[in-house]
C-alpha cells in the first residue's frame, strides 16, 4: 500500500519523533495520521539532523509512505 499525504506537525520529544499527516480518503475526507519514528537520539546516530528536519521546513512537506 502506498499513500501520499501532507505533513502537518513535526514533534522531536523523548521518547520518541512523531509527525502528524493529513490527506484526502478515497470518500474525499481529509483524514489525520500521527506517525511514529525512534528515539531522537536514535535518529540522530542515524544522520538525521535537527536543522534539516525543523517544523518550519517540514509543514506542507509532501510525503509518500509505503507500507509492506
Amino acid at each position: 500500500m502506498t499513500v501520499k499525504r501532507t505533513v502537518t506537525d513535526v514533534s522531536w520529544n523523548s521518547p520518541d519523533v512523531h509527525f502528524d499527516i493529513d490527506g484526502k480518503e478515497l470518500d474525499g475526507k481529509v483524514t489525520n495520521w500521527e506517525q511514529e519514528l525512534g528515539s531522537p537520539n536514535l535518529l540522530l546516530s542515524q544522520g538525521w539532523s535537527l536543522d534539516q528536519q525543523r517544523r518550519q521546513d517540514c509543514e506542507g512537506r509532501k510525503v509518500t509512505l509505503r507500507a509492506r
